[in-house]
């Protein structure tokens, strides 16, 4: 429901006014969401010390790599002479 709500209202918002005005209300909301959070949100537990989980990391980190690249991309395959590393150091040109 929040979803619907907020795309047609910013959806209003932008049409009527202008597109910095959706963020200057979003940036209102989280404000407000904020406050609330501090004052009515209180610690429960005892902090624990814990450690840094290093596989998940590393899994984590390849992860997000992957994505990134996956969508960025070029679609077309590569040229035969140039190597793979080069759409990652020095992309292509598009279509202007």
């Amino acid at each position: 429901m929040g979803f619907v709500i907020g795309t047609i209202g910013g959806g209003l918002i932008t049409s009527g006014l202008n597109w910095r005005w959706t963020m200057l209300i979003l940036f209102g909301i989280g404000v407000l969401v904020m406050l609330g959070a501090i004052t009515v949100v209180r610690e429960t537990t005892v902090p624990v010390r814990t450690r840094l989980d290093v596989p998940g990391a590393i899994l984590a980190s390849g992860g997000l790599f992957a994505l990134v690249y996956g969508v960025s991309a070029p679609r077309d395959p590569p040229v035969p002479h140039s190597g793979a590393q080069s759409h990652v150091l020095r992309p292509e040109p598009g279509p202007a």
